[in-house]
């Protein structure tokens, strides 16, 4: 499509130079034709740019003696560069000098885009720290493209990685510890949302929890203290009923992926002991003993699925032998 134009244009070629440049417009006006080229696309920094008005309107280049010419002010900003319009000597400066160092980073992509001014990405963030080759290295913050702060410690090559805080959109903390790669390793704090609750503390692996630790429900009631490993429970361990349930050692002994597995005691809400032996996936499996509320024996001998099922002994709250042998499901054989 041709369009006419009249006046003067002060048009730049696509690749500018970062340093200090005036551009001066001539005195004289002359009548030019050119081609408005909806088709050209821009990439700055391995990203698609459009240009366009604060009313959305979109600024096209426009092709003139072969040569294609884009408004200056569109492109400097992008690049990070001020604008300058000087009426009494009809000049266009564009400098480099901005009041902020920064660079955003895309996670989607892992690609990294710089510039000396604030560069906003929808799926990434901004950054304002120490930079080595282009990505952040050293101690910086990370904010998300509405300004919050998301990460602040230390970056190597681009990552979350080493001493740092990670924090919710809303400002309160999230995670603080030793990162690597951008997830805890090591000993390290995750928050609930009110960032000030502990969620869980002790060890992590590449953002797991992993190791010793204690995790506690959003009203601060310890729930679990033990083994981990990938953010189940794995070993060893200690777990406890909700606050609303006195907060009391519900088990401690060994788990399996999540579940009860291995020698444990399984306590009711109050405390009293209620079963001590051997469980398999939650449940108590193989030869084990369970207890009257008042402590003395009530069953001794095999499980299965949670049930008394094989050889054993059933006994009354005084301790005496109700039944021996063989039992099936919880039902005696015979």
């Amino acid at each position: 499509m041709k369009k006419e134009l009249k006046g003067f244009i002060a048009g730049v070629v696509c690749t500018l130079l970062l340093i200090p440049t005036v551009v001066g417009a001539s005195e004289v006006t002359e009548r030019i034709e050119a081609f408005v080229n909806k088709q050209i696309q821009f990439v700055i920094n391995d990203s698609k740019v459009n240009f366009t008005e604060e009313g959305g309107t979109t600024v096209y280049p426009i092709v003139y003696n072969d040569r294609t010419y884009i408004p200056v002010r569109f492109l400097a900003e992008e690049l990070g560069l001020t604008v300058d319009w000087i009426e009494e000597t009809n000049t266009v400066e564009i400098n480099k000098e901005t009041p902020e160092h920064s660079l955003s980073y895309d996670y989607s992509v892992g690609k990294f885009y710089y510039t000396d001014a604030r560069l906003i990405r929808e799926e990434g963030f901004w950054y304002k720290g120490d930079i080595v080759d282009g990505k952040p290295n050293g101690y910086g913050i990370a904010y998300y493209a509405d300004g919050a702060k998301r990460y602040e410690g230390e970056f190597k090559d681009g990552l979350m990685h080493g001493d740092g805080k990670a924090f919710y959109r809303d400002g309160s903390k999230r995670l603080v510890g030793t990162f690597y790669e951008q997830a805890l390793h090591g000993k390290g704090t995750s928050y609930h949302q009110d960032g000030e609750t502990v969620r869980y503390q002790g060890e992590f692996e590449k953002g797991s929890y992993s190791g010793i630790g204690r995790y506690y429900d959003s009203d601060g009631t310890l729930r679990y203290f033990g083994h981990y490993l990938d953010s189940n429970k794995h070993g060893i361990g200690q777990s406890y009923y909700h606050a609303e349930q006195g907060g009391n050692l519900e088990y401690t002994g060994e788990y399996k992926n999540d579940l009860k597995h291995g020698e444990g005691k399984w306590y009711e809400s109050q405390g009293n002991l209620v079963y001590k032996g051997n469980f398999a996936e939650n449940s108590p499996n193989g030869l084990g003993k369970q207890y009257h509320l008042n402590g003395n024996l009530y069953y001794e001998g095999e499980y299965k699925n949670g049930k008394w099922h094989g050889y054993g002994k059933e006994y009354d709250e005084d301790g005496n032998v109700v039944y021996e042998g063989l039992w099936v499901d919880g039902e005696r054989a015979d």
